[in-house]
């Protein structure tokens, strides 16, 4: 059973409609007579359970803007379901594969009789920056969206592991999301996608919230957009979320050492007293020149009482280039705090 919140405001309703959605549909996709009209199965093909679930899921939230990332039976399923709201519902399926955008096509001839509007976009995938990664996406045409209103359901079912993976979606839907906007990420049974979960967490925080669904044939997770944070601002978003953190962990009168390249120095040592990694005279001096430099150098800063030592991530090359540095940390001290953000070490251990 999943928990229904009380919220105050307008913001906060979606968001409680789209949990409540999500329970009803949860609790009774098995009571629609649906599974004659749905399509073959097939190895590639969204299993009847999900499918049936999916349906359930368009009656319930009624959406207005369906957003797709992988298209086949899935866009099929979402067709015939949203041709029996009361109110029009538009879709904009994306597919990066030429074949899988055609084959779709074909099969989407009687729902596009029948009213339902649809914009097929084909969008390779291309190379963005999310956060300071570089993830795999679509190039997506906003314009030629089925609607410009934000998608108030996005399901994600590609690309494939094997081109990247899913990682760099949910960044990029959030652009075109709104606060109660309801997520689905299908395939959640491989580690793969329950890996991106665990980043998307990281990196997001309280932005959203994750509730896997693992009764399904290949698993799958709801993620609920409590904030919509645009892919420009994600940058910072994860900075405050390493503020937090470091808060939380560090207190006023301690010093920690931060190992950031001085990309955040001004963020994350505002509100606690920081260390640069390395130093000279209290200035950021470069990286070290080996690991024994890296080591005598910590050893030095904890004996004149530094208390901890935090690595963000556009330093964790740190982690892999200086092996030995990071063994020394791993065996002599307690990692407090290790995500896809910030990884933290107690040198009072």
């Amino acid at each position: 059973m999943l928990p229904l919140l009380h919220f105050a405001g307008e913001e906060e309703f979606a968001v409680a409609a789209a949990f409540s959605a999500l329970e009803a549909a949860l609790a009774d996709p098995e009571e629609l007579d649906v599974a004659a009209s749905f399509p073959a199965q097939n190895e590639w093909a969204l299993p009847l359970d999900e499918q049936r679930f999916l349906a359930s899921l368009v009656a319930h939230l009624k959406p207005q803007h369906i957003l797709e990332l992988g298209s086949g039976t899935s866009t099929q399923v979402l067709a015939r379901a949203s041709l029996q709201l009361p109110a029009p519902c538009c879709i904009t399926s994306v597919e990066h594969d030429p074949d899988f955008r055609q084959s779709t096509a074909r099969g989407l001839a009687d729902q596009r009789q029948a009213g339902c509007q649809i914009a097929l976009q084909f969008a390779p995938l291309v190379l963005g920056e999310y956060g300071g990664k570089l993830l795999p996406v679509y190039r997506l045409r906003p314009q030629r969206f089925a609607a410009s209103c934000p998608a108030d359901l996005v399901l994600i079912d590609g690309p494939p592991a094997a081109l990247g993976g899913r990682e760099g979606t949910l960044y990029q839907v959030l652009d075109f999301a709104r606060s109660g906007t309801l997520v689905l990420l299908d395939d959640t049974h491989r580690a793969e996608e329950r890996s991106v979960l665990s980043r998307w967490q990281d990196s997001l925080g309280d932005a959203i919230e994750v509730k896997l669904l693992p009764e399904f044939s290949h698993g799958m997770a709801a993620i609920i957009v409590r904030e919509p944070i645009p892919a420009s601002e994600l940058w910072n978003h994860r900075l405050r979320l390493c503020e937090q953190d470091l808060e939380s962990l560090v207190s006023p009168d301690q010093t920690f050492i931060l190992v950031d390249q001085d990309l955040a120095s001004d963020t994350l040592g505002r509100n606690r007293r920081a260390i640069p990694f390395l130093e000279r005279d209290g200035q950021y001096f470069g990286p070290p020149a080996d690991d024994a430099t890296a080591i005598r150098e910590v050893e030095r800063l904890r004996h004149s009482k530094a208390a901890f030592i935090a690595f963000v991530w556009p330093a964790f090359w740190w982690l892999e280039h200086y092996q030995a540095f990071h063994h020394h940390l791993r065996a002599r001290y307690r990692c407090v705090l290790d995500n896809d953000r910030m990884v933290v070490f107690d040198l009072r251990s």
